[in-house]
């Protein structure tokens, strides 16, 4: 068997956040990248793994990213080595932070167990892709080990929920009765947009793919904040 190293390049991650910082996530998101393709190209490292995102929206973490996937694929044509990109749609799971950058889950977990109202960027039903970062890990180590494509691919169940969808299923587990309050879409994000991954390239490449069940994997999650708030508690 082929021996290879993988390699993930740094990155700076938030969405409106990045625009009051655009220096640094340039600095981040693209010339580390660039920093460490040449790196590899140079050295002979068989397999880079870059971490991607879908380029949807006009914010600094979406350009700066895309800008990088792009890169990896001039990179691409330099070497032997072989730059690999998959697209990370909405990752949940326990131990996410809470802060600074505002992801959807830990967020919605907060304030449902406090029993206020969930805060909604928009009407709510723009539609996402929610995956179990257990998923991403297990997908992403096969993809880079098992792969052989140069191209970047979607990483998601292809399966997509309501953002107002997903604040009741967390209203409901913590049994808040408060409901949800919509604020004005964040800068930078489109309002009602559907990011659903399109799987099928993936499963050509390396398989048919396999998820962990939403309600699930969704309750181990808020269940695992619950166990954290009651730890700072005491």
């Amino acid at each position: 068997m082929e021996r290879t190293a993988s390699i993930i390049s740094p990155a700076s991650s938030g969405t409106s956040e990045l625009d009051e910082d655009i220096l640094t996530a340039i600095e981040a998101n693209i010339i580390g990248a660039v920093n460490v393709f040449a790196a590899c190209v140079e050295n002979g490292v068989p397999t880079v793994f870059h971490a991607s995102k879908p380029n949807v929206w006009l914010n600094t973490y979406t350009i700066t990213k895309h800008a990088a996937e792009q890169f990896a694929e001039l990179y691409n044509t330099l070497g032997n080595t072989r730059i690999c990109s998959l697209r990370y749609f909405n990752a949940y799971g326990p131990y996410q932070a809470t802060g600074p950058v505002r992801k959807i889950i830990p967020s919605f977990a907060l304030q449902a167990m406090r029993h206020e109202p969930i805060e909604v960027y928009g009407s709510g039903e723009q539609i996402v892709d929610m995956i179990l970062a257990e998923d991403i890990g297990r997908i992403t180590v096969n993809f880079a080990t098992k792969g052989r494509s140069r191209s970047a691919f979607d990483l998601g169940r292809g399966i997509g929920l309501t953002v107002n969808s997903i604040a009741r299923d967390v209203n409901s587990y913590f049994g808040s009765k408060a409901g949800v309050r919509h604020l004005p879409m964040r800068r930078g994000e489109t309002p009602e947009t559907t990011l659903i991954a399109d799987i099928a390239p993936l499963e050509q490449e390396i398989g048919a793919l396999t998820f962990a069940d939403w309600e699930t994997s969704l309750g181990s999650t808020l269940q695992w904040y619950a166990d954290r708030a009651l730890v700072q508690a005491a």
